[in-house]
């Protein structure tokens, strides 16, 4: 083959493995598979789900408001009108955090391209973005068609009939809502009935009148240049007619002011076992409203989990099913169909790849890690608002630390306690002025292995804090006291952390380099390491 030759032939060959990794791309995005990796990416199997993806999501008719079905192009002017409704006004962190929080193959905009090229090529576009969103944000102006956008609309149910059935879902706080629930649930005694209101808003999102949110947001101590969108749900709670008719009259005010509207249709109310009937009549007529023995779904997660757990996650099991039986058999690989299958333990299987195993995930540790998150955050957030409630609940006179189960707890407070361990047995104190900190019962010794004070305890000082060890006058430790107080081997650990009197005391993750509890941090502690357990059987694993 003459140079020539060679040369043509290697460009068209580096055209055709351009034009396969686009054609794999396009796969990819269009089955939405984001968890596909590897060699797997352009098979069979992903050809047939995206063309049923499309056709499950491909809309035949629509109900409009008169009751009627419209098909073809009638269906635009029903979604038009709809959002034009709603987005109708009655009156006249950084941008790359922002970017690289978006998957990369999330769905592009008008202009085709999706965040994966902003991401990619952030070293060349990332300055002259930055400088225009920026822009926007102080002068208070934007382009035309700076927010164009395709709108996909997803079904909220299998058969959707009208297009408030095709509206995006707000977010809501499902410990919060779990907690209520529970609460109205095991409260069977009393004169007084309670009841809670779940209140479905019209694209919470995206309806906002600005005057409304501009003077929130000032109100809220905010910048006049800056502008966040922020929407709350709650639940609100009343024992008689009166205090219902007030709560209507205060979201009919709410929505003339805000822009806002309330779907009344969608919304419901759940009462606690001693409210008498004549009382939930009344209240549900009154808001307009369906009753509804809980409230329901959150995000597919159920807000409330009674005795029987097997009955409340059994829709788990009825998806996994119906997800297997959708599959087409002869898309599956052949491999163990002549050789069989050879069978392994299961926790064989979720030994860490380096030491041997398949690295599956222990379904058991990885779920104690996940709940670990939330644990750490009630312990680190104190002044969020679940975690205020938990407290209020729970620990009303002591921190996430020092909590314990309690009496009737819920399912997610029992599923939060059940991490407490993992979570307590690798934190520290990190010692700033040291009043909140705790001498013995606190770990804030800069110790790998003991981070606990080893001398015993006077019973005259329980409860004693760190703040009582530091002069306060040299910002240091004050070394009589330590040597009046301490054993030997706790004064040189002791003196060895710095104090900083201008800093409040924190929580920190020991080991991680930002001090911050991760999920993967949990689930390496609780499978502990398989070089000890081991003995060194697979220490040659990886060199092989």
């Amino acid at each position: 083959m003459d140079p020539a030759s060679l040369v043509e032939f290697q460009c068209l060959e580096e055209v055709l493995s351009h034009m396969e990794t686009q054609e794999d791309t396009y796969w990819r995005q269009r089955a939405k598979q984001h968890w596909l990796k590897g060699a797997d990416a352009n098979t069979k199997f992903y050809h047939r789900y995206a063309s049923h993806r499309k056709k499950k999501n491909t809309l035949f008719k629509l109900m409009n408001d008169n009751g009627e079905w419209m098909e073809g192009e009638d269906m635009k002017d029903i979604i038009l009108d709809y959002f034009d409704g709603i987005f109708k006004s009655s009156n006249p962190a950084s941008v790359k955090d922002a970017f690289f929080a978006m998957f990369p193959d999330k769905a592009p905009g008008p202009d085709g391209i999706n965040p994966g090229f902003y991401q990619h090529f952030w070293d060349v576009v990332g300055e002259h973005i930055s400088e225009f969103i920026i822009k926007c944000l102080n002068t208070r102006s934007f382009p035309a068609g700076l927010n164009d956008t395709n709108v996909v609309l997803i079904p909220k149910k299998n058969t959707p009939e009208v297009v408030s059935d095709l509206r995006p879902i707000a977010l809501n706080n499902i410990l919060i809502a779990a907690e209520v629930g529970h609460y109205l649930n095991r409260k069977q005694c009393g004169m007084v009935g309670w009841g809670a209101l779940k209140l479905d808003m019209a694209k919470a999102y995206d309806r906002m009148e600005w005057s409304f949110l501009h003077k929130m947001l000032l109100a809220l101590g905010f910048d006049d240049r800056r502008a966040f969108v922020i929407v709350a749900a709650g639940t609100d709670e009343w024992s008689n007619t009166w205090e219902a008719t007030a709560i209507k009259d205060c979201l009919s005010l709410y929505e003339a002011s805000s822009g806002q509207k309330v779907n009344y249709h969608k919304s419901s109310i759940s009462y606690s076992k001693n409210t008498s009937y004549g009382d939930k009549d009344t209240a549900a007529q009154i808001l307009e409203v369906t009753q509804a023995p809980n409230f329901g779904k959150y995000l597919g997660l159920p807000s409330f989990v009674g005795r029987n757990k097997k009955a409340t996650f059994a829709y788990i099991e009825d998806k996994i099913r119906q997800r297997i039986g959708s599959w087409n058999k002869k898309l599956l690989s052949q491999a163990g169909t002549n050789r069989g299958i050879h069978w392994k333990a299961w926790d064989r299987l979720c030994i860490p790849k380096k030491y041997g195993g398949l690295g599956f995930k222990d379904l058991r540790a990885f779920n104690l890690a996940i709940l670990g998150k939330q644990a750490w955050r009630l312990l680190t957030n104190p002044d969020s608002l679940v975690s205020r409630i938990y407290k209020a609940r729970y620990y009303p006179k002591d921190t996430f630390y020092e909590a314990n189960l309690g009496n009737n707890p819920s399912y997610c407070w029992r599923s939060i306690m059940a991490a407490k361990d993992l979570i307590c047995s690798g934190i520290r104190r990190r010692i700033g002025n040291g009043k909140s900190t705790l001498i013995w019962e606190h770990p804030w010794l800069q110790d790998e292995h003991d981070p606990m004070i080893q001398t015993e305890m006077p019973p005259q000082l329980a409860g004693a804090k760190v703040e009582g060890l530091i002069d306060q006058d040299t910002s240091s430790w004050d070394q009589h006291i330590l040597t009046d107080i301490f054993q030997p081997i706790d004064i040189p650990r002791i003196l060895k952390i710095p104090v900083s009197p201008e800093y409040d005391d924190t929580w920190y993750w020991h080991g991680d380099p930002n001090g911050c509890y991760s999920v993967k941090n949990g689930y390496r502690c609780i499978i502990e390491d398989y070089e000890t357990d081991n003995n060194g059987a697979f220490d040659k694993w990886i060199t092989l």
